[in-house]
């Protein structure tokens, strides 16, 4: 198994991104979860719910008392992250920042900022294929959707003119908008930051392997045992009937975007719960991504921006960054329906990754 390298311009983002992390002070977690993986001698893991899907974390330990220790910090953060940057909390960073950013800028906390600082420049690595002020296009969406009629274009057309990351303004302490109508949805980059903080969290306090995941979203700490890696179940695209593909990993992350999951039907057709934020449309090309990278922030952000780009343009990203990898299932050239035909892209050495 060949190591991963770390783009150092990645590298810096990251470091960026967590620099504050030891700084928060997230609620205390009940944690009497905590169990032996009955699967693996040495290894506890402790399940709960957080950012509105299952999250799980694993650590390889001597004894539980270690692994509470262990695991403690890293639910503290990720309960941190959700406190600040849901969507459907008022009182949250993301909240205050939707329902008053139009008029005036708006207190968040470091780690927000870090986050929308980050989700700007993945926005700009993707040419804008990865927008976390999407938002009002999925609002358009699901009304279509509840009206059973595609929304008209010239509804499509005003929306598309409160998306864009350029309309966001951030400065020191605080974030606004600058037009009317804006919003923000930091669902597509929050969750694999929360995994990051999550992650260095188990190693600041002594963890030499764990794994953590979030809705599947997934980052490993060193190796479970010596010679060994981490095997990582990713779900076959190409759907039921097919085993999962085993990854070996150590020291990175994976994350996969699709429409197997998550979708919604407008006129009797099927979307994907993506929306290109550049065209106002639904993502229809792609049915899964799935990346590995340096870190969950990075994975989760491209996962998405590669299901919009599709699979020419994200290979072709992929390629400019060293220590990423990915793998796209995308729908033939010229076979717009939802039934098309589908194949399966890799980049150069993802292969090299899989069992």
């Amino acid at each position: 198994m060949r190591a991963l390298g770390f783009d150092i311009r990645i590298a810096l983002l990251l470091a960026a991104v967590l620099g504050v992390a030891a700084g928060c002070s997230p609620r205390s977690e009940p944690l009497e979860g905590i169990r032996p993986d009955p699967d693996y001698s040495g290894r506890f893991r402790f399940e709960f719910q957080a950012m509105g899907t299952d999250a799980a974390l694993v650590v390889c330990a001597q004894d539980p008392r270690s692994a509470r220790r262990m695991i403690g910090p890293a639910v503290e953060q990720v309960r941190t992250v959700e406190s600040l940057m849901s969507m459907f909390r008022p009182d949250s960073d993301v909240g205050q920042l939707n329902a008053a950013g139009a008029q005036h800028p708006v207190r968040v906390s470091p780690l927000t900022l870090r986050v929308l600082r980050a989700s700007a420049h993945f926005s700009q690595l993707t040419g804008g294929a990865f927008d976390a002020t999407y938002t009002p296009l999925r609002s358009v969406w699901l009304k279509a959707q509840g009206a059973g009629a595609f929304p008209p274009e010239e509804e499509l057309r005003r929306a598309l003119a409160s998306v864009g990351f350029d309309k966001l303004v951030l400065s020191d302490g605080a974030a606004m908008f600058a037009g009317e109508g804006m919003s923000v949805d930091l669902g597509g980059i929050a969750k694999g930051f929360a995994i990051d903080l999550a992650a260095e969290a188990m190693k600041g306090a002594g963890a030499q392997a764990a794994l953590v995941d979030i809705g599947g979203d997934i980052r490993v700490v060193g190796r479970p045992g010596a010679g060994e890696s981490w095997r990582i179940l990713v779900r076959d695209p190409r759907g039921e009937g097919q085993p999962p593909i085993v990854l070996r990993l150590s020291d990175v992350a994976v994350a996969t975007s699709g429409d197997y999951a998550r979708y919604f039907s407008v006129g009797g057709r099927r979307f994907s719960h993506i929306i290109d934020p550049r065209t106002g449309w639904p993502v229809q090309d792609v049915p899964s991504a799935t990346v590995v990278a340096p870190d969950a922030t990075t994975a989760d952000a491209l996962a998405t921006g590669i299901s919009v780009l599709g699979a020419q343009k994200g290979l072709e990203l992929i390629a400019s960054l060293p220590g990423v990898e990915c793998m796209i299932m995308a729908r033939e050239a010229g076979e717009g329906e939802a039934q098309g035909p589908t194949r399966l892209y890799y980049s150069k050495d993802f292969r090299t990754l899989v069992e």
